[in-house]
């Protein structure tokens, strides 16, 4: 089934979302008990149910034996705002975070100890990304409770 982005945002809410989330992370497939222990639902045919809803909608599949992974990521809420590589998500912050304090670090060996006016302001702008780069990663790191 083909959706628009605004059918799986839809779709993608609450329980479901973090189904998904959970799934997207995981490296193997998984059943719906090891799914509702993980993420501690109710039961398990809440997971089932959750998971259904997903394989419906052509994000996840089920394998020959009976676990699910997942078969197609889309960017909607809070998953937007992170990148991946294989299983590991990390927020996008972090790629500007990291190159902030590289550069920082670069300009404090390249030119140290001075203090001319292009200096200082070649500092105040990279600190300003620096700090706004880490808000950002670590305040998506707390969102990402699952």
């Amino acid at each position: 089934m083909d959706m628009t982005d605004d059918q799986y945002a839809e779709l993608l809410q609450g329980k479901t979302l973090k189904v998904y989330w959970w799934l997207m992370r995981e490296s193997q497939p998984h059943g719906g008990r090891d799914m509702q222990r993980a993420l501690r639902l109710s039961s398990h045919s809440l997971a089932i149910y959750h998971l259904d809803k997903l394989r419906e909608a052509g994000l996840v599949e089920i394998d020959d034996d009976g676990k699910y992974f997942v078969t197609k990521i889309v960017k909607v809420s809070f998953i937007k705002f992170f990148m991946g590589l294989g299983r590991y998500r990390f927020p996008r912050y972090l790629s500007y975070a990291v190159f902030y304090s590289v550069a920082i670090i670069a300009l404090m060996i390249s030119f140290p100890l001075q203090f001319n006016p292009m200096m200082i302001i070649a500092y105040g702008i990279l600190i300003f990304g620096l700090l706004t780069s880490w808000f950002e990663t670590i305040k998506m790191r707390e969102h990402e409770m699952y």
